[in-house]
């Protein structure tokens, strides 16, 4: 099958998130998973180390959390996607958890939170110091049934009419009546003059 509802060209995090999400909310739907590397081996999600900072201890909360991140970017964060990551974060962290990802825990059982940077409380979840190879585990482990996985090069996006309608992998056409850009392909758009 080369014709798909969903085309997401990348396997990291975020390629791999935007699948599971379509498979939890519209399981019909016929996915591609476009990727250069096997999931869980793609991208640059597995070479994250120090973790996942989210406010999930008793004494924070995401406004403290957005606080403190915007703090630390110095006038170079835009306030409403700190809003996004601060408020969601714990959500995603559950959903993670639910998929059984393995982050640290203490002797009670629960999340081992360190502080680092710019943060006022322990907020950030790890596994070790492999955290990122951890989430892509844990979301290729638990792909939904409904996702094709497609494994080569994307060479060139395919349009009609100014819109993205498919990409054409070693070859080899996809199309699809949307495409999600979840990643870093670096040759698939003309390189400009450089002068």
């Amino acid at each position: 099958m080369n014709d798909f509802d969903v085309l997401v060209v990348g396997a990291g995090v975020a390629g791999m998130a935007v699948a599971h999400q379509l498979g939890r909310v519209a399981p019909s739907l016929r996915v591609g998973l476009v990727t250069l590397e096997p999931p869980g081996k793609a991208g640059a999600t597995p070479w994250a180390q120090g973790g996942v900072a989210v406010a999930w201890g008793s004494d924070d909360s995401p406004a403290l959390h957005a606080e403190d991140t915007l703090a630390a970017g110095a006038g170079l964060c835009r306030p409403e996607a700190v809003e996004v990551l601060t408020q969601e974060g714990p959500a995603r962290i559950q959903e993670l958890l639910d998929l059984g990802a393995a982050f640290d825990r203490d002797a009670q059982g629960q999340l081992e939170l360190t502080r680092e940077a710019a943060h006022q409380r322990r907020r950030v979840v790890h596994a070790g110091d492999f955290s990122g190879r951890e989430v892509a585990r844990t979301l290729a482990s638990r792909l939904p049934d409904s996702v094709q996985v497609r494994v080569g090069r994307v060479q060139q996006l395919l349009t009609r009419e100014s819109r993205v309608v498919g990409i054409l992998l070693d070859g080899q056409p996809l199309t699809a009546s949307q495409v999600v850009l979840a990643s870093g392909v670096g040759g698939v758009f003309p390189a400009g003059d450089q002068k």
